[in-house]
């Protein structure tokens, strides 16, 4: 018989102003500073850019990170990397993207021009995944998958559909590449739609709810803008729409790491966290300049 992961905690996600956007932050929040190995959690949107709108005053401009992975979920609309490494590229609807920051990159995230010429809806996710200490000085990456490439599964029961970004279900495998193994679901669920996901014992695991409205386990409802943490105790968890709903699942093996963070680094000790803001300072981590023609 199938044995369903208790819920920790249920927590619902806070709104602040970022850069030049407002966003919900379920994580940190509710008391978790983290789910190991997810360290943050934000969703923006949805929102309306206004026809002719000024490209460079929107979006998150040029910043640095190191010693984690940046992951952007395109649920509408359209969003446009550049880094300093020279890559520049838009993900649509449905795309995202699994950026490496490794021991320093520079990168902006914006409206690609498109939109801001014609205007538009626009609404992703921003996950950071930590990366074990031997990884954290790796070479800076970039994954850009489009929507086309995931492997989609079906709910147990109703309709909808599942797209596997990385790790293993149901005997697919997800294309994106990971450090740790990691399960990561993008999903959309009619009114009525069921599934069973399996979890692995060892991982830490949790849904988000990006909108409509789930119930977990057969028991406990969880509206939109709500993070479910769920304890490690069982092998799977149950998901029913009771109405239309998007979510993410997303669940991976801890790293048992010390955490260290000043804002976009995140290290294992203080000290690399000052070598951090030095190699940024002194301009190891490459220069972006965007160009808006």
């Amino acid at each position: 018989m199938t044995s369903f992961r208790g819920i920790n905690k249920v927590v619902k996600a806070q709104e602040f102003q970022m850069g030049n956007i407002r966003v919900k932050q379920a994580l940190p929040g509710g008391g978790l500073n983290d789910i190991d190995p997810f360290l943050l959690l934000h969703h923006a949107g949805p929102f309306q850019i206004k026809p002719g709108s000024n490209h460079k005053k929107l979006g998150v401009g040029p910043h640095p990170h190191r010693g984690f992975e940046p992951v952007s979920f395109v649920f509408k609309g359209s969003l446009q990397h550049r880094d300093s490494v020279g890559n520049n590229d838009v993900l649509n609807d449905g795309d995202m993207q699994w950026m490496t920051s490794g021991k320093g990159i520079i990168h902006s995230e914006r409206p690609p021009k498109k939109v801001t010429d014609y205007g538009g809806t626009q609404e992703f996710i921003q996950l950071w995944v930590n990366l074990p200490g031997k990884h954290k000085l790796t070479e800076p990456s970039y994954q850009n998958i489009r929507k086309m490439d995931f492997p989609l599964l079906k709910p147990d029961k109703g309709n909808g559909e599942i797209q596997l970004i990385s790790g293993k279900l149901n005997r697919k495998s997800g294309p994106a590449k990971t450090f740790t193994p990691i399960l990561a679901l993008k999903a959309h669920f009619k009114k009525g739609a069921q599934s069973i996901i399996a979890i692995e014992s060892s991982h830490n695991a949790l849904v988000y709810v990006v909108n409509g409205t789930l119930k977990i386990n057969g028991l406990t409802e969880v509206a939109k803008e709500h993070m479910v943490h769920f304890n490690n105790d069982g092998e799977s968890i149950e998901i029913e729409a009771i109405e239309d709903a998007g979510f993410l699942v997303l669940s991976g093996e801890p790293i048992r790491e010390p955490v260290s963070t000043y804002g976009p680094f995140v290290m294992n000790t203080n000290d690399e966290i000052m070598s951090a803001i030095r190699d940024y300072q002194q301009g190891k981590m490459g220069e972006l300049v965007e160009n808006f023609d």
